[in-house]
Order: C-alpha cells, then structure tokens, then sequence
C-alpha cells in the first residue's frame, strides 16, 4: 500500500492536470476525496506542490484568473518521459467522487501485491539519497540459510506482483536482484555511495523479459507462432519491445519475432501459452520446448 502522504501528492497532481483551480477549489475538492485525512492547507499545499517538484520534476504555477489566483501544471510534457510517474497517476489516483467510489468499491477488483509493499517507501528514500542499506536476506521461505547484504539502491521494478530491488551487493561485488518480500530485516546506514553515471536501467533491460539478467547471455533472434485467440493477444500486447509481426495467416496463426536473451523467464512465459504457441526458431530453444512438455506429459500419464 502506499502512504497516505504519497497519495495527497498524487492526488494533487492528477487534479492539476486536468484543470485550473483556486487553492479555495482544491481545499474543497480534498474535502470529498475518500483518502481525506489532514486537511489541504495553504501550508500544506505548498509542501505538496514542493514535494511533486522533487519527485516528478513537475512545476506548479500560479496565475491570475479573472479576480481570483488559480494553480495549474505548466510543463505536463514531462511525464511523457516519466514511466514510473505515469505508473503511479495510473494506479493510485482517488476518484473525485465519494458517492460513486463507495458504491463501487466492491465491483471494481485491482490486483494486488501481497507482500513487500512496506520496504517500497524507506527504498525510494534510500534511493533519493543514494545511502546504502544493509538488508538480512532470505531466499526462499523455507531456506533456512540467511544472509546479510549491504546495498546500494539503483532501481525499484515490478514484475509479476512482486517487487523487486536492483543494486550493487559489496558482498558479491555485483549487481544483483533482490525479491523485496524476502527482506526479512532492512536498516539504511549513514554510509553514502556515488550513482554510477554509466548505468542506464533502461538499457539494462532492454534484451530481456522479466527481472533477472545473465550478463553472459547475448541477445539472439527468436522466432514463434501463435495460433487462434492467443495471436491476437500477442499482437495487442507485445511480449517484448523487439517484437515483430513476421506473417498472419487469416485467424488460424502469426508468426511474431524478437530479439532477445533466452533466459528461464522467457522459457516459462512461452510454455505458459500451452498448446497456443511453438518455438520455431534457435533450433535448441525449439528442442528444449518439446522436451519440457514431453516431460510433463509422462507426468501424467504416470499411474498414480
């Protein structure tokens, strides 16, 4: 769950975008909001409208507006380069209306991130302040061996409703992903380390599909066909950004391609698709495929 202090940012910058408005209007607008809690003082509306600058980059001016002072967001193009401010307006903006949320709460179903939700603020700090953090790590929940890590913070990334942390382990002298609902205890120290000025998050990922990256691992062309209901969703949701649609044949398949690393995630999400998708290209990646299926049908064609 969020803070409620982030939410009131939030907020408060959705509303600016879609409208001017007196700070009377948006004192009155908090008013109805179910996350109402503290008021919107004159006070706390600039603490608010100091904090969306340093976390988005977002400006909040002030205009004259025929007898009255409105506020407004005067460069909103910057969240076109912003994903993850973008993520937030997305997810956790407050309907406007309490009437109508309270009558819906129950019909509209989000889907939630069961555990770890409670290390994302003191992280985001730790991050802001490029201050390491030691963190007492459990791989598995019934691994007994724990272990002791300092870090230091680069980014926070969502994959699969789970959280994860990726950062500089001093332990193992690389960059490595941590689940964050395995941090069994999590300190900031007052040790402070410089952001590597080379490191692009973006980058980092970019021939990959989902979390973890093999440094050692090279991208290569891939190439599958989808068949029936599965191409469409394929098409309309990219598996990955390389994604190319290579040949459609009416509504019985597609052949997709892509540029990518061949990593365990990339596997299990093709398998995940079952009987609606085949591996046509590398060779091996092909063969892998149909001895891992083979494998699961002798499983149940065992007798029990």
């Amino acid at each position: 769950m969020i803070s409620k202090t982030y939410t009131k940012y939030i907020w408060l910058l959705n509303t600016l975008l879609q409208q001017e408005l007196s700070l009377k209007e948006i004192e009155n607008l908090w008013k109805c909001i179910p996350a109402n809690e503290g008021g919107m003082s004159q006070r706390t509306f600039h603490e608010c409208r100091k904090a969306i600058k340093e976390m988005f980059c977002i400006d909040i001016e002030c205009k004259k507006k025929g007898k009255n002072s409105v506020y407004f967001v005067s460069n909103p193009e910057i969240l076109d380069d912003n994903k993850p401010a973008k993520w937030l307006l997305t997810n956790y903006s407050v309907p406007k209306d309490l009437i109508t949320f309270s009558m819906m709460k129950d019909r509209i179903l989000l889907e939630e991130i069961p555990l770890g939700t409670s290390r994302v603020n003191p992280l985001i700090k730790a991050i802001q302040q490029c201050r390491e953090v030691s963190i007492d790590y459990q791989k598995h929940k019934h691994d007994s061996h724990r272990m002791t890590l300092t870090v230091q913070p680069y980014i926070l990334k969502v994959y699969g409703r789970r959280w994860y942390l990726l950062g500089f382990v001093k332990e193992s002298d690389s960059i490595r992903v941590i689940a964050l609902d395995r941090i069994l205890e999590m300190r900031l120290t007052n040790q402070f380390f410089t952001y590597p000025k080379d490191f692009d998050a973006k980058k980092y990922y970019e021939d990959v599909l989902g979390i973890y990256v093999d440094e050692n691992l090279s991208p290569q062309d891939v190439k599958i066909r989808v068949y029936g209901e599965k191409m469409k969703y394929v098409e309309d949701l990219p598996l990955h950004s390389s994604q190319h649609l290579a040949y459609y044949k009416d509504n019985e398949y597609a052949d997709f391609t892509y540029n990518v690393c061949i990593t365990p995630e990339l596997k299990t999400l093709f398998l995940s698709f079952g009987e609606s998708l085949e591996v046509l290209k590398p060779d091996n990646l092909r063969q892998e495929m149909k001895d891992r299926i083979k494998a699961s049908l002798e499983r149940y064609e065992e007798k029990k």
